[in-house]
């Protein structure tokens, strides 16, 4: 089977079922019109998060800690926050680590968002040490883009069993997803923290002597390890095709 990123006849099947055009049955019409029936009839509005009412104190023991280290290169860094988008950088000559932690789009709805929240990248004289694995194609294959979407797809934390965020209601859409917070970002040290009722999960990322330290610590829930699922290939760029997983 080929993989055509280029192909967007699904996209006119959608609209011309949307607006009642007679067009060629095929799944893609039929998924796209499920979908759109349902963000037509979706509320405007969507329930508050539950937010805890207080942070855990650093004095309460967590329920689980995972940790995780690399050796980096030791250089003079540059901080870049991006907190509206929710993106923070640590940026030298030779390394460039993000960091992930901020609102999900569309004002809570979700629309382009991933279940990336403290999710972090690794990029070392340039190769790939840690990479998101990118978005995939948009709406032909709903199960394959939902596993780009997937926390276990991302460097992330996020409980034992369950993903940060709702992926069954729609390719646009996030339900219910964790709050995500930063609460420090300064020499090289970035701590946040993403929460859901009473579930908290802390990052704690330190850049010191030569090592990447990543720490994650949990109340109320298990944690997946990062990286313990063989993420998905990363996604082919556009204008690129995959024949049988081998990018042409």
């Amino acid at each position: 089977s080929v993989e055509n990123p280029l192909d967007h006849s699904h996209l006119v099947d959608g609209i011309n079922a949307i607006l009642g055009r007679p067009s060629p049955k095929t799944l893609e019409r039929e998924v796209l019109l499920a979908y759109a029936r349902q963000a037509i009839e979706a509320p405007t509005t969507l329930p508050a998060t539950d937010i805890p009412s207080r942070q855990p104190s650093r004095a309460t023991a967590p329920d689980d800690t995972v940790a995780t280290s690399f050796e980096i290169p030791v250089e003079s860094l540059q901080l870049l926050s991006f907190r509206d988008f929710g993106v923070f950088v640590f940026r030298g000559s030779r390394i460039f680590i993000g960091i992930r932690c901020g609102p999900v789009g569309q004002n809570g709805i979700g629309g382009h968002a991933h279940n990336d929240q403290l999710s972090v990248e690794l990029q070392v004289d340039c190769h790939d040490l840690i990479a998101d694995p990118g978005t995939f194609v948009y709406t032909p294959f709903p199960q394959i883009r939902n596993r780009y979407r997937s926390a276990a797809a991302h460097f992330a934390p996020y409980p034992a069993g369950e993903e940060q965020g709702n992926l069954s209601g729609g390719l646009f859409r996030l339900d219910d997803p964790w709050a995500a917070a930063c609460l420090e970002f300064q020499g090289g040290r970035f701590v946040g923290e993403i929460a859901r009722r009473k579930k908290i999960i802390r990052t704690t990322v330190t850049i010191a002597d030569g090592l990447l330290s990543i720490v994650d610590e949990s109340w109320g829930c298990t944690l997946a390890r990062r990286g313990s699922v063989e993420p998905p290939h990363f996604s082919a760029g556009y204008g690129e095709q995959v024949r049988s997983g081998v990018k042409d």
